[in-house]
């Protein structure tokens, strides 16, 4: 192991004077033309002004632009400018050695520029860096929540997790699973008599009246975007017959989606001991979810009108309305005992992301900071060639060529 990171190290070495002389031989005109381009989000390459220390990390090279004047910076460097305050009102890129190579080699190659023997000497760095360095140097956030999990709501990556599988309280995110089997049940339009047990639920309500008649649509609505307890239990008592009957289809519905250590007891999710779930779980139940049409829309809305009031139905999830603009949806809940608890989905450049806190004082922002730092570091690249592509085309460098000119934008 000692072995290999000290040819890594040397290899880092070369790689940062080959860039450097590479870099001497381009024209200012011919980079800042293509960094107008699509490069700066490949890879996690971000671009920041002034001395941000956390942008600055060890596995990256930095473009510094100074005076009209191009500069290669290692991380060191970098850093040490910022720190003395020589980067003030100065433009920076900071880009993973890999990225950077790539994108000298596409600079070189477009202004008909650069040798051969340097392109062969670029290619073998590109293939000993992309497997054993870290694509970013982003460190994962420090959360306040008790449990958490991020997941890539596609495919089911777990990006992050905390405690995961632990079994807690959760609250109003059971509103998820209630919304889901009203929505499927198929009876959206139909009508429904609020009962009088309904109107006497205890804690978040939207003021449901014993026999109003009211849409199971618009108590879904109001199930989910105020958090209704009243609401939750008109849904159950219509869809599954009773309190009781409707939670065996929420644990039928648990059992059949693998959350294995998930029961339900009610379908508000006021604190009892035999209701409970973990962080994973509730992202299964999510991510299912999510795959509905009309759950997607409901939980997306940041406002409706039912039909049957004057006003209408603000959505409670502020990161939805206020904090984050890729959020899309999800839930919020509290009770005393299980804290604040909250479901989020953001979507971003065709990556959609579910994040899911469990007992989390402080959970707006630790969901911004998951998503930042996840969509800082997602990337959905694959080197491998295409069945009918040539035998030359798939050569590991014009595997890695390709992929990269489709990435920025060049053909």
């Amino acid at each position: 192991m000692g072995t290999i990171l000290i040819i890594i190290c040397h290899g880092i070495k070369l790689l940062y004077v080959q860039l450097k002389a590479m870099f001497k031989i381009l024209h200012i005109s011919n980079i800042l033309a293509l960094c107008s381009g699509n490069v700066l989000r490949v890879f996690g390459a971000k671009i920041f002004v002034g001395a941000n220390y956390h942008e600055i990390g060890l596995y990256s090279i930095f473009l510094v632009y100074r005076r009209d004047e191009l500069i290669v910076m290692s991380s060191f460097e970098v850093l040490g400018q910022a720190i003395y305050g020589n980067l003030i009102n100065t433009k920076c890129i900071t880009v993973p050695y890999h990225t950077l190579v790539l994108f000298a080699y596409t600079v070189i190659e477009r202004c008909g520029e650069g040798e051969r023997i340097l392109r062969r000497v670029v290619c073998v760095f590109v293939t000993v860096l992309i497997f054993l360095l870290p694509t970013s140097s982003y460190a994962k956030p420090d959360i306040s929540a008790r449990n958490a999990i991020l997941i890539n709501q596609e495919n089911g990556e777990v990006l992050y997790e905390k405690a995961a599988h632990d079994k807690h309280l959760i609250a109003s995110i059971t509103k998820m699973m209630t919304a889901i089997i009203a929505i499927e049940s198929g009876k959206m339009d139909q009508i429904v008599t609020v009962s009088q047990e309904a109107v006497n639920t205890e804690g978040s309500s939207i003021y449901l009246e014993k026999g109003e008649k009211i849409s199971l649509e618009d108590l879904v609505y109001g199930l989910m975007l105020r958090s209704g307890n009243d609401a939750a239990t008109a849904i159950a008592e219509y869809v599954g017959g009773s309190i009781g009957g409707f939670a065996y289809l929420m644990n039928e519905k648990a059992k059949w989606l693998g959350m294995e250590k998930t029961h339900f007891e009610n379908p508000h999710g006021l604190d009892s001991d035999t209701h409970y779930s973990t962080a994973y779980d509730m992202a299964l139940l999510t991510k299912y979810a999510m795959n509905n049409d009309t759950f997607s829309l409901v939980t997306g809305a940041k406002s409706y009108r039912s039909e049957q009031r004057t006003y209408a139905w603000g959505n409670k999830n502020k990161l939805l309305t206020h904090y984050y603009p890729y959020a899309i949806g999800g839930k919020t809940g509290y009770t005393k005992a299980a804290g604040r608890t909250l479901i989020s989905i953001a979507e971003k450049n065709d990556v959609t992301l579910i994040a899911v806190t469990l007992q989390d004082p402080d959970d707006w922002q630790d969901h911004i900071r998951l998503y930042d730092w996840a969509f800082d570091q997602y990337t959905e690249t694959s080197f491998y060639p295409s069945p009918n592509e040539s035998s030359e085309t798939n050569t590991l460098w014009n595997q890695v060529v390709t992929t990269f000119k489709h990435l920025i934008g060049v053909f």
